[in-house]
């Protein structure tokens, strides 16, 4: 079977391990990487980086100068670097990093880029405390947030900050919510005259119940209708009047979708099923969407999952409005971010290979409108050959087990077949249950079909590792 991986262009020699973010630049019409890694590799050129690399089409390169210490030339990993931002024409990085500057201050997880200079320069409070990130913005109005601290050393405890570019400002809503010191805040949103936050809260510090998100009223704080899971939210966008969010939480556990849902204000949709590691287990392991955004109509999600409603999708799938499409081409590791950037879908994250072929933690996609399978369409009854074939382990690596319904004839021929249908293998089948050896398949999704002696057909997809 032909390698997926022929979709997905490489970016130069890639990069070192460990990219937390990929942000489109469209001021220096820059593609920026943040991560951990200290140099980037152009062949044998090698650029001294910390932690923010820029790909401008060509090559990789640093994009200022230095964003942070390391205590000597043998360092080859620095704190990441895990947002960027442009916020009033201006550059504002975000992360876990510490510099001196001349004069000897320090300059803590938050810096705005100067670029008549290109150096990074500190903002108005130190960042020392709780409040480490830069999450989102909101009329205008950028939004930090972290832990419960007391911020600027004057603030009352919270978990939000404002800044207008200058200043830092309270977040007053927040102080309607009972102070607890465990509160965690995350992102704040605005979503039809409401303000969202989504993190870890309670409104009972007596009886201690945590939300995932919630919503203000105008004088208080109330859970979001419908999501019950005190889990963690990634990522909020609002599109289309819409509320989507992404992260760590499962239907099973109380949230209105597993890893990713919509919501227009009144109901949730769980957007054909989300995304799953198993589909008959839904407990697991951790599927996960790390990041999505919005382009030519479809959203794009990525994380760690194998599953995007009843397709094999690994670590990537498109909702195209009624059906989870994948890409094709299997990703060792997760993708944790991904960026539109001159009309052209990036991705970074853990992966070094796709399909076994190198790729540098960070891929271009090549493959224009190809996709290797869709998901059941929204409104359309399941298949019932998807529930009757029950194939296990899914994913796998070397075996995989067939098991027939108690109805069905047990005598016939098992086939796997590739993404577009055509026989790989073929094996006889005496009994209602048999494994079969998948080892020499490449890494991907295949269809599994039982044949009755009859000639019913029967079949199901599984992954391969």
């Amino acid at each position: 079977m032909p390698s997926l991986a022929q979709n997905w262009g490489l970016l130069g020699s890639g990069l070192p391990p460990d990219p937390h973010t990929i942000y489109a630049d469209t001021v220096s019409d820059k593609l920026l990487v943040g991560g951990r890694f200290r140099r980037v590799h152009n062949g044998n050129d090698s650029v001294d980086v910390m932690g923010v690399a820029a790909w401008d089409g060509q090559r990789w390169d640093s994009l200022a100068n230095r964003l942070q210490t390391v205590d000597g030339d043998w360092q080859e990993w620095v704190s990441p670097i895990d947002r960027f931002r442009r916020y009033q024409g201006q550059l504002y990085a975000s992360g876990s990093f510490g510099m001196m500057l001349t004069d000897t201050t320090f300059l803590h997880n938050n810096a705005r880029l100067n670029e008549a200079t290109m150096n990074w320069e500190p903002l108005e409070c130190d960042f020392l405390g709780g409040i480490w990130q830069m999450t989102s913005e909101v009329d205008d109005t950028l939004y930090y947030t972290g832990y419960m601290t007391q911020f600027c050393d004057t603030f009352p405890e919270t978990c939000f900050v404002q800044y207008d570019g200058e200043h830092f400002h309270p977040f007053q809503p927040f102080y309607d919510l009972p102070y607890y010191s465990n509160n965690l805040g995350n992102i704040v949103v605005s979503f039809q005259g409401q303000f969202y936050m989504a993190g870890l809260f309670t409104v009972d510090t007596i009886d201690v119940e945590y939300y995932g998100i919630m919503r203000y009223t105008g004088s208080q704080w109330e859970p979001v209708p419908g999501f019950e899971a005190a889990a963690p939210i990634k990522q909020i966008l609002v599109h289309d009047n819409k509320l989507y969010v992404s992260g760590y939480f499962r239907k099973y556990q109380g949230a209105p979708g597993n890893s990713i849902a919509v919501f227009d204000g009144t109901t949730w949709d769980d957007l054909g099923g989300g995304m799953l590691m198993d589909l008959d287990d839904p407990s697991y392991l951790y599927p996960q969407v790390r990041d999505f955004l919005f382009h030519d109509g479809d959203l794009i999600a990525v994380g760690n999952f194998n599953f995007a409603g009843d397709t094999p999708a690994r670590n990537i799938a498109k909702w195209t409005g009624d059906r989870w499409c994948s890409y094709g081409g299997f990703f060792e590791q997760s993708i944790v971010s991904a960026a539109i950037w001159r009309d052209t879908l990036y991705v970074a994250g853990n992966f070094s290979t796709i399909d076994g072929v190198p790729y540098g933690y960070v891929a271009r996609w090549d493959g224009g409108d190809y996709t290797e399978s869709c998901s059941t369409p929204v409104g359309l009854p399941e298949v019932a050959y998807e529930r009757d074939l029950k194939v296990f382990p899914n994913p796998t690596a070397d075996r995989v087990w067939v098991e027939l319904p108690p109805d069905v004839q047990a005598a016939g021929r098992i086939r796997i077949l590739d993404p577009l249908g055509r026989e790989l293998y073929s094996f006889a089948m005496l009994g209602r249950s048999d494994s079969f050896d998948v080892h020499d398949l490449h890494s991907g999704s295949y269809f599994i079909q039982h044949i009755s002696g009859s000639g019913v057909v029967r079949s199901a997809r599984f992954l391969k590792l």
